[in-house]
């Protein structure tokens, strides 16, 4: 079985960092994504890749994502995808679920499962004008068991549960399970809180999923809504009554706000006596202004020097690969001694080529950071250290992998930059 965040069966060890939340996503002025390492990068990628693989083959062996969602302290890593636009035709849309399981079953070793998004408009949300229009997709429950059909493994299947009356949601549910064969959900509210909208609210569909019994489901938190309302760790302590059993977050570009939100939903654990439920961040690059007006436009907080850092590299998309590694470095060694497990999961929010491309490499990079990290003692990281600390940390920490040579674990190469 997996130990808590951090400590993992892997050998040991890897990455003890301080991080000051409230410099969390900031880099020194001028600094340059990347500066001085081309040479080092293939030899880099290669190693942190065999890592990877020999994570991997020490932990148990791959459990059905249903199962790996309830174990205690095990990691979860998932990749997100949608369904094919409405008005796709049968034939072209088995071709794209044919494509996306064959690049993934290949390329995303220790997958878990998918996760399938139930795409919506959100108007209202922001008065911002939508980068790129709208278009409803073909149904994601039908989509979802194409792809789970084909590639063996489970599907998180995300459902708004508030866009038709109780009784279509009824519906939706038996159909989903009896005939499309999905258990696990990802129940998700309307986009504006104050709307009235058709469905059911969120605690009502959670209460009919948790009523029927055949379902096990989770939901979303929004670290951003911590910038703002300082209670996103309340909010999961709420999501937990109503039966969620698991979270993802939104696409993560700022790792202070998430720092913060995972303190103090540790706190609110300990005060109302409960564990604490696994996060899944989620994390996806980005290659282009299009692309970043799109993420921002979706609610994430992206730091002016992050967005910069960007958008003024030779490479947008592996500069912005680079900071996303670095945030998620920043939340591990800011939050394992938390008692909280973090998975992983990467989707890509457009249809360039080169993002979707990023995306792969960025969940092999992710998982190994996950998979080789562990986190510092409680009695060396507390959060009134963490806002204490004033000084930034480097934007390239030194990771030290280990590759176990002849079944000896004590056996390890030298420290390494991850990219």
């Amino acid at each position: 079985s997996f130990a808590p965040l951090g400590r993992t069966n892997c050998p040991k060890p890897l990455l003890r960092q301080r991080t000051n939340v409230a410099t969390a996503g900031t880099y020194p002025p001028g600094y340059k994504m990347g500066a001085g390492r081309d040479g080092d990068q293939a030899a880099s990628h290669s190693l942190a890749e065999h890592v990877r693989k020999a994570a991997l083959e020490s932990l148990p062996k791959a459990a059905p994502l249903r199962d790996a969602l309830l174990e205690e302290g095990r990691p979860v890593f998932t990749f997100g995808t949608c369904p094919p636009r409405e008005g796709t035709s049968a034939e072209k849309a088995t071709a794209i679920c044919d494509g996306f399981v064959t690049r993934s079953s290949a390329e995303l070793t220790g997958v878990d499962g998918y996760l399938v998004y139930d795409i919506q408009e959100e108007a209202g949300r922001t008065e911002e004008p939508r980068p790129f229009p709208f278009k409803r997709t073909l149904d994601p429950a039908t989509y979802a068991a194409e792809v789970a059909r084909k590639s063996g493994k489970q599907i998180i299947l995300y459902k708004c549960v508030v866009e038709h009356a109780m009784g279509s949601f009824d519906q939706w549910l038996e159909k989903c399970i009896e005939t499309h064969g999905h258990t696990t959900l990802n129940l998700v509210g309307g986009a504006v809180s104050t709307r009235n909208y058709n469905g059911p609210t969120l605690p009502s569909a959670c209460a009919r999923v948790k009523e029927d019994g055949r379902c096990i489901f989770g939901g979303v938190t929004i670290p951003e809504r911590h910038l703002k309302r300082g209670n996103e760790g309340h909010n999961l302590i709420r999501k937990t009554k109503l039966g969620m059993d698991w979270f993802i977050s939104q696409a993560i570009y700022d790792a202070g706000p998430v720092i913060g939100m995972l303190q103090q939903y540790s706190d609110a654990c300990k005060e109302e006596g409960v564990a604490p439920k696994k996060i899944i961040l989620t994390f996806a690059p980005c290659g282009r202004a299009k692309t970043m007006k799109f993420i921002k436009w979706l609610g994430v907080n992206v730091p002016p020097a992050t967005e910069q850092s960007i958008l003024d590299a030779d490479s947008p998309v592996a500069t912005s690969m680079e900071l996303l590694q670095w945030n998620l470095r920043q939340i591990l060694a800011s939050c394992g001694h938390l008692g909280i497990t973090i998975g992983v999961n990467v989707e890509s929010v457009s249809i360039f080529r080169e993002e979707i491309d990023a995306a792969y490499e960025l969940f092999r990079r992710l998982q190994c950071i996950v998979l080789t990290t562990q986190s510092p003692s409680p009695n060396t990281l507390q959060p009134s250290a963490i806002t204490a600390q004033k000084t930034p940390v480097s934007p390239q920490p030194l990771v030290r992998c280990v590759q176990v040579k002849d079944n000896d674990p004590t056996g390890v190469v030298p420290a390494a930059r991850m990219a």
